[in-house]
Parts: structure tokens; C-alpha cells; sequence
């Protein structure tokens, strides 16, 4: 069963807010990917597999993480 997750980007314009539905298991870049489903203008980076490991690297409740 899904839950639904808000999340609260910072953009250049201000902050966003994108509510989504993701799997229990899912991780912030899966929730990412559903958010730019909502909006194609959400830009963020990831190499997942590409061997750039930390790609993805932002700031969640405050500290540093990797989105996958």
C-alpha cells in the first residue's frame, strides 16, 4: 500500500511543494522522480549505476544525504 509524502523543495522562485504517492520501501529519489512526473521543470542529479556515486547528494531536515 502507498503512502502519500509531501515534499518541500527549495527552488529559485521559492519553495515548492509537492505531495506524492510512493511504496513504503521507497527512497527520496523515488519520490523525487514522482514530483518531477508532477512538474518536468524539477531539475536534480543522480548517476545511479553511472559509477558517480554522491551525485545525488542534498539536504534533507537539514543534513547532508544521498537521495537513493
Amino acid at each position: 500500500m502507498n503512502q502519500t509524502v509531501t515534499l518541500r523543495i527549495r527552488r529559485t522562485s521559492g519553495w515548492a511543494r509537492f505531495t506524492v504517492n510512493v511504496s513504503p520501501d521507497a527512497y527520496v529519489l523515488d519520490a523525487l522522480e514522482a514530483a518531477e512526473r508532477q512538474d518536468p521543470t524539477l531539475l536534480f542529479r543522480h548517476s545511479c549505476h553511472h559509477a558517480s556515486c554522491g551525485s545525488c547528494g542534498l539536504r534533507l531536515n537539514g543534513r547532508e544525504r544521498l537521495a537513493c
